[in-house]
C-alpha cells in the first residue's frame, strides 16, 4: 500500500489491492478539531479538486490550499456565546441546520459496510451475491439504505441487469431495428406502386 499526502488539501491517499486483484484508491480526510475521519474508496484515482468536492458533498468544510478542515459534526455544533455570564448557545445558521447531523457512517461503520460490499458485491458483473442487497447491508449495519447505495455506487458502481436481461434487451433492440427497416422498405414499395 502506498500512502501520500496532498499538498493542496489535508487529504491522505493510499492504494489498496482487494481480493481478486482490483486496485482501489482510498482518500482519507481528518477533522482538524475532533480527529474524526472519513474515507472515500474508488476504483480510480481522482484529483484533489474532485475529492474536495466529494467531501464537501458529505458535509465537510474543506478548501484547497487550506490545512484546516472541519467534519460535518463539528461544523454543525452550536457555538457558545462569548458572554461568561450566560450559558446560552447560538442556534446553528440556516445553512448549517439544513445539513443532516450524523447522516454519515463513522469509520468503523464504513469499514463494516465496505467489508460486506467486498464479500457480497461483484463489481465486474455489477451484482450482489448470496441474496445480499443494499437493504440487507442497511439492516445489518443500521445505516440508512440511501447511504449504503451511495457508498456502493461511489466505490463499486451501479447495479447492472442480469446477463439474461441484457441479452433480452439486446434482442428487443435488434427486433425494433428490423421492424423499422421493414416499415421503411414497405413504404418504399407502396409509394412505388402508387406511382405506377
Amino acid at each position: 500500500m502506498t500512502v501520500a499526502r496532498s499538498k493542496a488539501a489535508p487529504i491522505t491517499y493510499s492504494g489498496t489491492v482487494q481480493p481478486g486483484g482490483v486496485t482501489r484508491s482510498v482518500a482519507t480526510l481528518l477533522c482538524s478539531i475532533c480527529d474524526r475521519q472519513e474515507t472515500l474508496t474508488q476504483t480510480k484515482s481522482l484529483p484533489p479538486e474532485a475529492l474536495a468536492q466529494k467531501f464537501k458533498a458529505h458535509g465537510w468544510d474543506v478548501k484547497l490550499g487550506r490545512k484546516k478542515v472541519v467534519c460535518p459534526h463539528c461544523r454543525n455544533k452550536p457555538k457558545e456565546v462569548n458572554d461568561p455570564m450566560s450559558k446560552i448557545t447560538k442556534m446553528p445558521t440556516a445553512k448549517a441546520s439544513a445539513q443532516p447531523v450524523g447522516h454519515l457512517p463513522n469509520p468503523r461503520q464504513q469499514r463494516q459496510i465496505y467489508s460486506l460490499l467486498d464479500e457480497h458485491f461483484r463489481e465486474e458483473v455489477g451484482r450482489y451475491l448470496n441474496g445480499y442487497s443494499d437493504q440487507k447491508i442497511s439492516d445489518e449495519t443500521g445505516i440508512a439504505v440511501d447511504v449504503i447505495r451511495t457508498l456502493r455506487r461511489q466505490a463499486y458502481g451501479d447495479i447492472k441487469p442480469p446477463s439474461e436481461v441484457a441479452a433480452f434487451q439486446s434482442e428487443v433492440k435488434d427486433l425494433k431495428e428490423l421492424v423499422a427497416d421493414l416499415e421503411r422498405r414497405l413504404n418504399i414499395f407502396v409509394n412505388a406502386q402508387y406511382r405506377n
